[in-house]
């Protein structure tokens, strides 16, 4: 079996194809595929009939022990909600011969080989296309923000490290294979005892860029900043939503916890840290977007690096909530665009954030404030993102991931009118 793909840009140009198959195999049925989903590594794909009919179904590779719908050539292929009758058998057979038109081209194995080698949970180095893999410590955390993800998806809770140790294999395997920026991440990576160490032995291993994802919530309280500012290297990413109580509360569930997050960022900053703030505009927060780039910039001495603005993805919690946290990019978008200006008049660099970002075609001004990344998105799709027809040949398609297919499920394709034709979704 292929070996198995570990960066970003390999798994989305194997999906490319294997979407390009089934595409093919579909077109006498009359289902589409409208998503799909990771289990762990195991995909689940979604359908759609031209009726409004249902269908999911996932793919894997053999293991000993494993039922499943049908067995190819080298995967196995079984299926969840399904319509009876001839239209459902027809559906199968279709899905069937696309996977195996994939594996026949060599296209199924890289996908099947990753699923396979981490079938107790995913590939803890992954590599994302800044050269950098997230090391999750832990899912545990003191908040509950309405856009989180990662206490209510399987994967971040499989790619969990379980203690110091075995932090350490991981660092050490990606050192290995040539990695050298490592995200440490969680939940809240503070609530451990054995963070500091973590970090350290990212520092020993030749890490030159690690970065911290936190809350900050208890870097005053716990006096650690002192033990990080000494570790070479480090930068710290806090997620800050709101700079008031009543806003912080409304979006994490904790608005007692809001001072100590803002000490805990005034520590580090005069520790030397460098800092960059996560502000994800969300329903809760939109409103004083503009208020919180003066008070960021004028309350903080010295103040942060930088100013990342993100939205919501469609999925734990902010999927269970919809259009309760997750505003519509129309609505967002002046607000943060109102935001970016109002950095860049203070002198605060500010940007918005890639995969967790608006795509631009909404509101052109964006690309005035472009993620800084080294390396440009691949023009392919990732398997749960969506482009439109008239987006082809987009000067900015290299730094566009897609639209979230979930997030064309809360809203539909309204804002998207000028890119749609009756091609639509076709692969």
């Amino acid at each position: 079996m292929a070996a198995p793909p570990n960066s970003w840009l390999e798994r989305t140009k194997a999906w490319e194809r294997i979407r390009a198959h089934l595409a093919a195999a579909l077109v006498p049925t009359g289902w589409r595929l409208a998503r799909v989903e990771p289990e762990g590594l195991r995909p689940r794909l979604h359908f759609e009939s031209a009726a409004g009919a249902r269908a999911d179904a996932w793919v894997m590779a053999p293991r000993d022990g494993e039922k499943a719908f049908r067995a190819g050539d080298g995967f196995l292929f079984g299926h969840g909600a399904l319509p009876g009758g001839p239209d459902g058998q027809l559906l199968l057979g279709a899905v069937f011969d696309g996977f195996a038109a994939a594996a026949a081209a060599g296209d199924l194995g890289p996908v099947l080989a990753a699923e396979a080698a981490h079938a107790g949970g995913p590939d803890p180095v992954q590599v994302e296309r800044d050269g950098a893999f997230d090391l999750r410590l832990t899912t545990a955390c003191n908040e509950r923000c309405t856009y989180c993800y990662v206490d209510e998806n399987a994967e971040a809770a499989a790619a969990k490290v379980k203690d110091l140790d075995g932090a350490r294999r991981i660092l050490g395997e990606g050192r290995r294979r040539g990695v050298t920026s490592v995200v440490v991440t969680g939940g809240e990576p503070t609530l451990l005892p054995w963070l500091v160490d973590v970090l350290r032995a990212a520092a020993a291993r030749g890490y030159r860029q690690i970065v911290l994802q936190t809350n900050a919530t208890r870097l005053a309280e716990t006096g650690i900043v002192r033990d990080l500012a000494r570790i070479a290297g480090l930068s710290l990413f806090v997620s800050l939503p709101a700079h008031d109580e009543a806003t912080a509360a409304a979006v994490t569930g904790r608005g007692d916890l809001h001072a100590p997050k803002v000490a805990g960022i005034r520590a580090a900053l005069r520790a030397g840290l460098p800092v960059s703030i996560n502000h994800v505009v969300c329903r809760q927060n939109l409103a004083g977007v503009e208020a919180f780039v003066a008070w960021l910039a004028g309350a903080l001495a010295p103040r942060p690096n930088h100013l990342v603005f993100s939205f919501p993805l469609p999925a734990g919690r902010a999927r269970t909530s919809g259009a309760a946290t997750i505003p519509r990019y129309s609505e967002a978008t002046p607000a943060i665009l109102t935001g970016l200006r109002r950095a860049r008049a203070l002198g605060l660099p500010a940007h918005v954030a890639g995969i967790c970002g608006l795509p631009t075609c909404v509101e052109p001004e964006l690309r005035d404030f472009p993620e800084p990344h080294p390396e440009p998105f691949d023009p392919r799709l990732g398997p749960d993102r969506v482009r439109f027809p008239g987006c082809d040949g987009c000067a900015w398609g290299d730094r566009c991931p897609g639209v979230p297919s979930r997030y064309l499920e809360l809203y539909g394709t309204d804002e998207f009118a000028t890119l749609l034709t009756d091609r639509m979704f076709k692969e």
